[in-house]
């Protein structure tokens, strides 16, 4: 269950700063035409709907994913990323304070508050159902005595307000009291609603909702949504009114407006929400100009594309990890790489390996060394950074997994080599260092994996290696050292006219595949 909590957790956190985003959007575009809000709230429902997200340079989210699973559960110190520095600096002290994981739990103290609140969400979940449904069971009762009028209109003494209900066969229902001008102004207003197909949307903003019902920014957002709906069906009705009528119509919504309720689940009410800003928006209503509506499709083009997609999972420099070495002080002790990711913070999944016929200590504080001229010169974090020193014990044989946030405290640069070392001991006074090497080097394995040799790179590499490898068989050692790995690998030796054939039907297109293969994850290296 915690798995599924921090999975929509994170899709939350990524549609608030799309909400926000339309928010600021709504604020400075109040002339354009109100459908346009209606579609931004479905750029924000198809963001919570999609289980995944495209990785794009113009994103404007700060972080894909700003609560890590793995940090959660195996993480000593867990940590947010939120892409914000300001964010992150405030909470991930008190998270690293008070979930610091306790050396003889079996699990994080985090992982198990995340699995507790997975469960919370759920409960919410059929509380926020069992609402919906007792509240249009109620509704169904109360028009359950009601005249029909024509195929799906009817007239009903127990409501005060027009609405719809349902969704795969609406119905509209009118007050008996209302006088004809009044009637026909309604029907105008709800006919525009199931033409607009408003009785969709709403069941399934609230259907979101009662799914991320632990974020508040969503609240707003369905609350907005309702509203939107409403002024853009009005906009439907009175765009093609003269003065008098939409006068008319203002003051018959007015009249059908009715009290207002916390939450609204199903049905489309004629005066449900928002009725003042409604009267104001219809009596000064202008048909936009086209170029208003052009840009209103531009923006909306431009809010899909930087808050749809998240930012690409490396870091500043768009650099790619390469361990190069290791050492011990200790014999028998060494790092094992689980891998490297830079999720709005370069990290590095490592785990100390203890093969000593004794018990080990380590802990989370680590030092970071960067080479400057053929020597190792201790770092200086970029800012101040707290690395709880956590003591863990490791016996003979065993491991112990840590996660290491270099870009917490260091900035790192690109084409530079580093060292990270934690100390060890068989107790706290011993002073003896683990450590491992890495560079960050360009993006060469990126490129490898998505850009194909030019047609005169290809050429040329191939024209090279052919002359390496005949130069190599000029000797009949050469020769039959390539016949016996050939053998060996393959149970098949070619002639060395096979081989050039091999090589020369080679197109540029094998070979990315061939790099997607190989270096679509980073290989586990144990260092002994």
């Amino acid at each position: 269950m915690a798995a599924v909590f921090l999975k929509l957790l994170n899709l939350s956190i990524s549609a608030s700063w799309l909400v926000l985003a339309v928010l600021v959007l709504r604020l400075v575009s109040k002339r354009s035409p109100k459908w346009m809000n209606v579609l931004l709230w479905g750029i924000v429902a198809l963001r919570l709907v999609l289980p995944f997200s495209i990785e794009s340079a113009l994103s404007l989210i700060p972080s894909a994913e700003t609560v890590s699973p793995a940090a959660v559960q195996f993480d000593p110190a867990p940590t947010i990323t939120s892409g914000v520095s300001v964010i992150d600096n405030a909470v991930n002290p008190s998270l690293s304070e008070h979930f610091a994981a306790v050396p003889t739990a079996s699990v994080n103290p985090l992982y198990v508050w995340t699995e507790i609140a997975g469960w919370v969400w759920l409960i919410g979940l059929g509380a926020m159902l069992l609402y919906a449904l007792v509240s249009y069971l109620r509704l169904r009762r109360r028009v359950s005595v009601s005249l029909p009028v024509q195929d799906h209109i009817y007239l009903c003494d127990a409501i005060s307000s027009p609405f719809i209900l349902g969704v795969v066969k609406p119905h509209i229902y009118l007050p008996s009291g209302l006088d004809e001008v009044q009637r026909q102004n309604v029907l105008a207003h709800e006919q525009a609603h199931l033409a607009r197909r408003d009785h969709w949307w709403k069941p399934l903003g609230f259907a979101l909702l009662a799914v991320y019902w632990f974020n508040p920014v969503l609240w707003l957002a369905y609350t907005l949504l309702c509203r939107d709906i409403e002024l853009a069906c009005d906009e439907r009705v009175i765009r093609t009114m003269d003065e008098s009528a939409v006068k008319t119509y203002s003051t018959v919504l007015l009249a059908c407006s009715m009290p207002r309720k916390a939450v609204i689940t199903c049905p489309l009410a004629f005066g449900e929400v928002g009725v003042k800003e409604r009267v104001r928006n219809a009596l000064h209503y202008k048909k936009p100009a086209f170029w208003l509506i052009a840009a209103s499709v531009l923006a909306c083009a431009a809010v899909a594309v930087c808050f749809m997609t998240n930012p690409g999972n490396r870091n500043s420099s768009g650099s790619t990890v390469r361990f190069t070495g290791c050492g011990s002080d200790i014999a028998g002790v060494g790092f094992a790489v689980g891998g490297a990711r830079s999720n709005g913070g370069l990290e590095l999944s490592l785990s100390i390996r203890n093969k000593t016929s004794g018990e080990l200590v380590c802990g989370t504080y680590f030092e970071l060394l960067g080479e400057k001229n053929g020597e190792w010169e201790m770092l200086k974090p970029a800012r101040p950074v707290a690395f709880e020193d956590i003591a863990y014990n490791i016996r003979s044989g065993g491991s112990c997994d840590l996660t290491y946030r270099i870009s917490d405290g260091y900035d790192t640069a690109t084409g530079k080599k580093y060292r990270l070392r934690t100390d060890i001991g068989a107790s706290a006074s011993e002073k003896k260092y683990v450590w491992i090497d890495f560079e960050l080097i360009e993006g060469e394995l990126e490129r490898l994996r998505n850009t194909p040799l030019s047609a005169r790179r290809l050429s040329m590499a191939k024209k090279q290696f052919i002359a390496q490898l005949a130069i190599s068989m000029e000797s009949n050692e050469g020769y039959m050292l390539g016949a016996g790995k050939s053998f060996l690998a393959h149970r098949e030796v070619d002639t060395m006219e096979e081989v050039y054939r091999k090589i020369q039907a080679l197109t540029a297109e094998d070979l990315t595949d061939v790099a997607s293969s190989v270096f679509s994850s980073p290989s586990r290296l144990i260092y002994k």
